[in-house]
């Protein structure tokens, strides 16, 4: 399986190679909604690398795709072990990304100042190491509560709250953070087209029609989702805008929410997509 270089935390070199070897399936998910995640699974003969605790909880787990100059750093949050069918021991391996992790076990949010929640949330940006793109809020100071125990809200905590307050969502993509409207977000961020029909060598051709939908219980307007082809649907992220064409009523810019593929094979790209949410006199209930 010829996947990108995938290195683990403080292991050796000789104990990285032996995972990159013993890796069958690895997988990502980016999305607006929730913390990024990779995951994958590593066929463990004789409990090899298990034994010398290659696999350990908030480790480092540190992947670079093929053909790309960037590391993305991940931090092991779910980790299994199970028996496959030939009775080696099969690890299965969930990994957040780093900086979003840190975030939520920061328990001091009032150290970052901002005299606005995008001034807020540009220096969580800073702090942890990220780039930022925000919408400018005349919200008034974001209030943090913390006193250190492990029941305060954490930076995460406040940045959600604050998008949620000033109708903005917040998500990290290639190492920047994005705080900012849906609205806003529309059209900054590439402009990808995709028509139905279409065909190599349209750039974002599709595997089969995509599957639309749109409900006035819906607080967004439409959606769909649709398989592309991977050699540049592997590069498409959460937050970017895609031009749909070709299928009546559902024509229009939506903002990507959620990209999956499975890195090392040749499957598609799965994308999901949405149009901003709708004005709150438009929404139904």
């Amino acid at each position: 399986m010829a996947i990108g270089e995938l290195l683990i935390g403080d292991v050796g070199a000789f104990i990285g190679n032996k995972i990159n070897e013993a890796v069958t399936k690895l997988e990502f998910s980016w999305t607006l909604d929730l913390v990024s995640e990779m995951s994958f699974e590593v066929v463990d003969k004789d409990f090899f690398l298990w034994n010398r605790n290659s696999f350990l909880i908030r480790r480092d787990a540190v992947y670079r795709l093929q053909g790309s100059s960037r590391n993305d750093i991940f931090e092991m949050s779910n980790i299994s072990i199970r028996q496959d069918q030939g009775n080696a021991p099969v690890i299965s391996v969930k990994a957040r990304k780093k900086s979003l992790q840190l975030m939520k076990r920061d328990k001091n949010p009032e150290a970052y100042g901002g005299s606005t929640a995008t001034d807020f949330a540009a220096s969580v940006a800073q702090r942890f190491g990220l780039d930022f793109v925000g919408e400018p809020t005349s919200k008034s100071k974001v209030i943090a509560k913390s006193s250190g125990s492990s029941s305060d809200d954490s930076v995460y905590d406040v940045l959600k709250r604050s998008a949620g307050e000033a109708n903005f969502i917040v998500f990290e993509s290639d190492n920047t953070l994005y705080f900012a409207s849906e609205q806003w977000l529309l059209g900054r961020w590439a402009n990808v087209s995709i028509t139905w029909p279409n065909f190599a060598p349209d750039p974002f051709y599709t595997f089969g029609m995509p599957e639309c939908g749109k409900s006035d219980d819906d607080p967004y307007g439409a959606s769909f989702k649709v398989l592309v082809n991977r050699q540049n649907g592997k590069l498409l992220r959460p937050g970017m805008t895609v031009n749909l064409r070709g299928i009546n009523s559902f024509d229009g810019q939506y903002l990507i929410s959620e990209v999956s593929f499975e890195d090392g094979t040749n499957s598609p790209v799965s994308i999901s997509c949405r149009t901003p949410v709708k004005p709150r006199e438009e929404q139904g209930g």
